[in-house]
């Protein structure tokens, strides 16, 4: 009599298939998040890149709007008139206005108005310098040199970035 016997049941993988699997599994998933690791990165430095530019951009074109509109320039270091300084005093129709570094930070005080910041509290100031440049019988030059780097605290999203520009009195005063 004729054994009856049955075809073998292969419908599971070998150990050998699921080791392979798992493999080509774990390679592929080094890759991707390795691919994500450097698009984060590449993301955050040009993020610290923009703000930091973005705020050298609008610091530079309120300094010189305030130069321009100014009838007189003083720069200060330590409370005295100096040629170089960090604190930059200007006289606009007949208010007087102040742009100076405090606590990492760039502040404006427009007459008898409490102080603003005009820095974000992403970026940190580093350097502010004004100097100022007599250009007699015409008006003052102020030259400005400020320094800011983004403040995240990653070691990925840094940027330093430093501008120096200059403006002068569109308007001198009178008694000049």
């Amino acid at each position: 009599m004729a054994k009856n016997r049955s075809a073998p049941n292969n419908n599971g993988f070998t150990l050998i298939e699921l080791v392979i699997q798992v493999s080509i599994f774990s390679i592929v998933a080094a890759f991707m998040i390795g691919i994500t690791l450097v698009a984060t990165q590449v993301k955050n430095r040009e993020l610290a890149q923009s703000e930091t530019l973005g705020q050298l951009n609008f610091l530079t074109q309120t300094i010189q709007r305030l130069v321009r509109e100014s009838s007189l320039a003083l720069v200060k270091n330590g409370g005295a008139v100096a040629q170089t300084g960090s604190t930059l005093e200007l006289n606009r129709a007949g208010a007087s206005t102040t742009v100076s570094i405090s606590s990492e930070t760039i502040r404006l005080q427009e007459g008898l108005n409490p102080q603003s910041n005009l820095t974000s509290d992403k970026v940190v100031v580093d350097g502010l310098s004004f100097t100022r440049y007599s250009n007699y019988p015409g008006p003052e030059t102020i030259s400005f040199s400020i320094t800011l780097h983004y403040s995240s605290g990653q070691l990925f999203a840094t940027s330093t970035r430093t501008i120096r520009s200059s403006a002068g009195i569109l308007q001198p005063n009178s008694d000049y």
